[in-house]
């Protein structure tokens, strides 16, 4: 969120996120936003993911999942569970 200005930009992406995933075939099922203060999204989204089967995870570069640890480590164990 501190890259986003207010809850209309935010709903801009959503709606710009859904319509490449339909252009591409894909469908958009969640969308996690990471809000000022402590880590939170970034686990939520780790953990939805190990709970699913084979869930396609899309972030904009590696560094998005730094939070959680080293990003290739994560990349490689999020590999290994089929995502």
């Amino acid at each position: 969120m501190s890259f986003v200005r207010n809850t209309g930009e935010l709903l801009a992406i959503r709606r710009q996120l859904k319509a490449f995933a339909t252009e591409h075939g894909l469908q958009l099922t969640k969308v996690y936003v990471e809000e000022p203060g402590p880590p939170s999204a970034a686990f939520d989204l780790l953990e939805s993911l190990l709970e699913a089967e084979g869930q396609p995870l899309v972030v904009p570069t590696l560094h998005h999942l730094a939070v959680l640890g080293n990003p290739a480590q994560i990349r490689d164990h999020l590999r290994d569970c089929a995502h």
